[in-house]
């Protein structure tokens, strides 16, 4: 079903115009609940995720409309979960539960983006929501690569002060403060790999917001001219 084919008296209600609204509720919600949701276990932390991953899903069809997106997203997520669970317990499957949920992130940033930067006829509003939305599921994103870090070599990211190794919801903390350039200095990147990671998310922080900034306030003055 796509909004224009809807009858004209919701097609017109102004929430049909705002289509990022569902998908930038849902990602606020998953940071705001992160120190409840996120959990060390992984069997855990997965049946979390897939909750998430599957409202992801939706906010995504709402702003495509497309059958397309739906064949993407859930190919995406069975092809990583089959790929998991035939790894059993084992440092694989943990890896791989975080490359299915970096694979959605990864298509959700892209539609989120083409939407905002190329869509036709979109709420000027709908626009900055798009933007707002793509900022935070990029730090989610980043995150989950820190975790993959932390699974793979557990003294990679510390606390600063202990140097004991961080939790996943740290690894959350870690990516949004990284990505806004705030680098408050209470975690630490110690190998080398991680510091580059994090210095790639630094630059992608400042670019994003310079690029989309640019482009939304093009938008609007194009609008009113």
């Amino acid at each position: 079903m796509r909004f224009d084919k809807l009858p004209s008296a919701f097609a017109t209600h102004p929430i049909f115009q705002l289509r990022c609204l569902f998908l930038f509720v849902v990602t606020l919600a998953i940071i705001i609940s992160a120190p409840f949701t996120i959990d060390e276990n992984s069997q855990t932390d997965l049946g979390v995720a897939m909750v998430w991953v599957f409202l992801t899903g939706i906010g995504g069809w709402l702003i495509t409309t497309s059958v397309k997106w739906l064949w993407s997203f859930g190919g995406c997520v069975l092809i990583s979960l089959i790929a998991a669970l035939s790894a059993g317990e084992s440092l694989t499957s943990r890896v791989m539960e975080q490359v299915t949920i970096i694979l959605v992130l990864a298509l959700t940033i892209f539609v989120i983006l083409r939407y905002a930067l190329a869509g036709q006829n979109v709420h000027p509003i709908d626009r900055v929501i798009a933007a707002i939305c793509g900022y935070l599921v990029t730090a989610q994103l980043w995150a989950r690569f820190y975790i993959i870090a932390l699974e793979v070599s557990p003294g990679s990211i510390v606390e600063a002060a202990s140097r004991e190794p961080i939790t996943h919801l740290d690894a959350l903390y870690f990516s949004l403060v990284t990505l806004s350039t705030q680098g408050f200095g209470d975690i630490l990147a110690v190998t080398k790999e991680v510091r580059i990671l994090a210095a790639l998310e630094g630059i992608f922080g400042v670019l994003y917001l310079a690029v989309l900034i640019a482009t939304l306030v093009a938008e609007i003055r194009s609008t009113r001219d």
